[in-house]
């Protein structure tokens, strides 16, 4: 048996920011959080059991998600590229020229690309998903 001479000393903040603040937080805190982890490997773990796992399915399925985003533009993109064309338009002064910019148009066009930018995300990251389950480097995943 050895023993050990080392004086205590406390965790470095380095280390602490390692293991991302988990060493010094109470315990209930930490509970808390890995509660919390818990839950959200849960569900990333039923995510990852609904992707499609044969071949053919896996390729219909990112093919119906990314279909607009290849061809034509779909709704979603067509929101994000007009509203940016038009806030260009505005910015440089070819609308409005009189300087007074309706806020109300401007929420509207701003909130239409937001609305149209994470739908593409969405499916983008879906279709990522589901083509890096064919990779070899892949691991399932397990919560």
């Amino acid at each position: 048996m050895s023993e050990n001479t080392e004086a205590p000393r406390p965790v470095a903040d380095w280390e602490n920011r390692e293991v991302r603040g988990d060493v010094i937080v109470t315990k209930s805190l930490y509970d808390h959080r890995a509660a919390k982890v818990a839950k959200l490997r849960q569900r990333q773990e039923a995510y990852e059991a609904s992707l499609p796992k044969k071949k053919g399915a896996a390729l219909r399925e990112i093919a119906d998600l990314m279909g607009g985003l290849v061809g034509d533009l779909d709704e979603e993109a067509y929101a994000v590229h007009a509203t940016l064309e038009l806030l260009g338009a505005m910015a440089s002064g070819e609308v409005f020229t009189d300087g007074a910019v309706d806020t109300d148009v401007l929420y509207w066009l701003v909130s239409r690309a937001r609305e149209g930018l994470a739908d593409i995300e969405r499916k983008t990251r879906r279709a990522k998903d589901i083509a890096a389950q064919f990779s070899p480097l892949h691991q399932p995943y397990k919560a």
